[in-house]
């Protein structure tokens, strides 16, 4: 995408990125259906991820099966990158 690397399970803190893309700090997170029971974990990564100055996204593992173009898409919004 546009030069830009994406790492798969980049740790971040005591974290764990689906997604990383190193350059511009940012993370993208697929959400499978085990989220549903563990959204108290979930809501406190973003807050880690923003104090130590990376962005986070998120999308459902069924909305990246069903629209992989409007996911490609919404990246490149959120890099403001031609898509």
């Amino acid at each position: 995408m546009s030069g830009l690397k994406f790492r798969r399970q980049h740790p971040i803190g005591s974290y764990f990125a689906d997604f990383a893309c190193v350059q511009r700090k940012l993370v993208i997170e697929l959400d499978g259906e085990h989220h549903a029971f563990q959204k108290e974990a979930d809501s406190r990564r973003p807050d880690f991820l923003e104090q130590v100055g990376w962005r986070a996204i998120r999308f459902s593992a069924s909305e990246a099966v069903q629209n992989p173009e409007g996911i490609w898409a919404e990246i490149a919004r959120v890099l403001g990158i031609e898509a």
